[in-house]
Parts: C-alpha cells; sequence; structure tokens
C-alpha cells in the first residue's frame, strides 16, 4: 500500500534532501496533483461509511473530505432505516432532544430510531440475506426502503451540515459518502500513480525554483510529467480480461428452441 508520504520520501531521495520543511512542501505539491488526477476522473472514487452526532438543533456537520452523499441512514436495533432527501426542508425546525421508545414495527410510523427491542415479526437476518419466494430468486435488503416511516434531511454545502426534519430523532445518523480521499501524507494513491505524481512534484518544485528563471530550465521536467501523464492514462483505460469477457458474452443471445 501506497501513499503521498511514499511519494514526498521517493522525491526526497532522488534530490538528496533530508528537510522536514521540504517533506511539508513536497507533500503539498503531492496532493494537489493527486486532486488534479481526481477532478479528471483517473484516480476512480472514493467511498466511507461514518456514523455522524446530531446535535439539539437536528442538525449534522459534514467530514471536512466530503463531496456528495450516496445514503443516510439510521441503525434501529441492528435495522437499517433508509431517510430521504427532501431539498424542500425550511431548517432546523426541531430544537428539542428526544428518546425513541417504540417497540414495534407500526410504533416506527411515528417515532424513526432507538427502539429498544426488534419489531414483532421481523430480524435483521430476513433483511439481510438472499430469499427465494415461490422459486424466484430475491436479492437480500440493505434496509427498510426509504420514504416509508417518514424522516428527511437537506444538505446546505455552504454551511457544510445535514439539516433533518422533526420526525428524525436519533442522536447519531450513519452517512455513506463520496470522499475526495486526501487525508494528508497518509492519503492512499495506487501503485500506478507513482510515477505521475512523482514528476509532477519534481515539475512543480522546479517552477518554483528561483534559481530556474527561464521556462527552457523548467521544459523537460514538464515534458517528463506530461509522458507520464500519457501512460497513466492508457493504464487506467486500459481493457482488463474481466472487460474482454464480459464485451464477448455480450454478443450471445437466447432465443426460443423452434
Amino acid at each position: 500500500m501506497y501513499n503521498i508520504s511514499y511519494i514526498a520520501k521517493s522525491v526526497l531521495a532522488d534530490i538528496d534532501a533530508v528537510d522536514n520543511r521540504e517533506y511539508q512542501r513536497i507533500v503539498k505539491f503531492a496532493i494537489d496533483g493527486y486532486r488534479k488526477l481526481r477532478l479528471s476522473g483517473l484516480m476512480g472514487q472514493t467511498n466511507k461509511t461514518i456514523k455522524l452526532q446530531i446535535n439539539t438543533n437536528n442538525v449534522a456537520y459534514l467530514p471536512d473530505d466530503y463531496v456528495d452523499f450516496i445514503k443516510i441512514g439510521i441503525n434501529c436495533n441492528g435495522n437499517l432505516l433508509n431517510l430521504d432527501y427532501n431539498e424542500k426542508i425550511l431548517g432546523t425546525i426541531n430544537e428539542n432532544e428526544a428518546d425513541c421508545e417504540c417497540s414495534s414495527l407500526s410504533e416506527m410510523q411515528d417515532v424513526l430510531c432507538g427502539c429498544k427491542n426488534k419489531p414483532n415479526g421481523w430480524s435483521t437476518w430476513w433483511y439481510s440475506y438472499p430469499t427465494w419466494l415461490d422459486g424466484q430468486f430475491y436479492g437480500g435488503y440493505y434496509g427498510y426502503g426509504s420514504n416509508v416511516y417518514r424522516g428527511g434531511y437537506k444538505i446546505d454545502l455552504n454551511q457544510r451540515i445535514i439539516a433533518f426534519d422533526s420526525w428524525v430523532k436519533s442522536h447519531e445518523v450513519i452517512l455513506e459518502y463520496e470522499s475526495n480521499g486526501i487525508e494528508g501524507d497518509s492519503t492512499i494513491i495506487p501503485e500506478s500513480a507513482i510515477p505521475v505524481l512523482t514528476a509532477y512534484v519534481h515539475y512543480k518544485k522546479n517552477m518554483h525554483n528561483p534559481n530556474l528563471q527561464t521556462r527552457l530550465a523548467i521544459q523537460p521536467y514538464y515534458q517528463e510529467y506530461i509522458q507520464e501523464l500519457k501512460g497513466f492514462r492508457a493504464r487506467t483505460a486500459a481493457m482488463t480480461a474481466h472487460d474482454w469477457k464480459q464485451i464477448y458474452l455480450a454478443t450471445f443471445r437466447q432465443s426460443v428452441k423452434r
């Protein structure tokens, strides 16, 4: 497993330097290069699942690396309740904390979360495993469907918050979201991105070097970066054995026996 720290140490080894100030500078250049690749769609998507605390105003704060949400729900004694995105929510309308006392599935219609007992007749196992009905296979359930037990939320990117409606009375919420993947020098990078990020750091480092004032002196570093970027794009777009197999299988057609 490789990270930004590996890139920084590699560049320091190339220039034969041991300097913490220079290390932090190189880490900054490497993160900039990582961000450029991610915004270009070359680094793939990083998904995370975390728990957020909901305050007394029914608001939760988005993590710093948040890009976009995938789903938001509440763990009600092992049963995942998916909430609905509702852009018509005006703001924080519930300022009073409340604990859920629900003990049956019917009571969840009035209070969403925190039930002390599992819903009568239902279990987490039933919602987690594939099922068969009259010989027909059905996939397993992630959780209770949304838009059933009320409960909505709205994401405000300007304030970096998630505002919940008054039906949500939980103290915690589960957020699955797309992350920018940046975690300082601990940012994970694929092995195939090491050459292009190393070349980018050398290019940016020399571009800000006061001893190299002409474009001609910086040009070799820029050309090396462009060459490595082309190679990284080619590796990212390359077809795998699985891709070729799927294309081949897509040519098969099933028809009624004649």
